[in-house]
């Protein structure tokens, strides 16, 4: 019976052409050592040369896959030393990579949540949004855009050290409010100017989203109180009655409506 073909690590091919290098055996017999099928281990024979030349040039040695063709291992070798010019200069660098590169955070802070206030709030939620329809049960958040900061997480090897430049600091801040029926409120952007240069003369009330500003680009208790009495005006004009749910921080006011 023909033994089933395997798929070999580049490691494993590595050890059948050695083997056959130094015992001169026929494909037949590289089959039986190795627990393959004949026509693979005459394959793997066949492509030796290109295959220790792979050998020689990759650090990922337990790939599975790997290009035949001459000019395929000269595409990887390019980008392989591109990639190893851009990480020697700190750039961040996302898309699929070979050669046992790794994704890694760059820097960043894990949060933690109390398990136990998880699971009391969703003991409660049932009885919180009965009676009330999907698209009146709206959650808003805030997120910050760094709309000029490179990535925080970058390709790199294994055991290498990921330190980048001074992150820049221009930033925007977001809220979303969005409800269960997935429709989107017009989403209220913060910015530092009063009115950016980008919109020249425009009517900022014709704006798609909703433009605040301070110095520091930061949700505030006046902007969130001015936000949420005015999407409380308008559910109210709707006849609506809504549920809206926002966490705790100290820029959300306990806002009576």
């Amino acid at each position: 019976m023909s033994q089933k073909k395997r798929i070999l690590t580049l490691k494993e091919k590595i050890k059948i052409v050695e083997f056959y290098t130094k015992h001169k055996v026929s494909a037949r017999v590289l089959g039986k050592t190795f627990k393959i099928g004949k026509s693979q281990a005459a394959t793997i024979v066949n492509k030796r040369n290109e295959l220790l030349k792979e050998w020689e040039t990759s650090v990922n040695v337990n790939k599975k896959r790997t290009f035949f063709k001459p000019e395929g291992l000269k595409i990887d070798q390019r980008c392989y030393e591109w990639f190893i010019k851009a990480r020697n200069k700190n750039i961040p660098l996302s898309g699929t990579k070979r050669h046992n590169i790794t994704f890694k955070a760059v820097s960043g802070e894990a949060a933690s949540v109390n398990q136990v206030d998880v699971a009391e709030f969703e003991e409660k939620l049932p009885s919180l949004i009965r009676g009330y329809d999907a698209r009146d049960i709206f959650n808003a958040d805030e997120t910050g855009l760094f709309f000029r900061a490179l990535p925080t997480k970058t390709f790199s090897f294994k055991g290498e050290k990921c330190s980048g430049g001074k992150l820049a600091k221009e930033r925007l801040s977001i809220l979303h409010n969005v409800n269960m029926a997935g429709e989107r409120e017009k989403l209220v952007v913060i910015g530092k100017a009063a009115r950016p240069r980008a919109v020249g003369r425009i009517n900022l009330n014709t704006l798609p989203v909703s433009w605040y500003s301070n110095q520091k680009s930061w949700m505030t208790s006046d902007i969130m109180s001015d936000y949420l009495q005015k999407f409380d005006r308008k559910m109210a004009s709707q006849k609506r009655k809504m549920l809206l749910f926002l966490d705790n921080a100290a820029s959300h006011p306990k806002t009576k409506t």
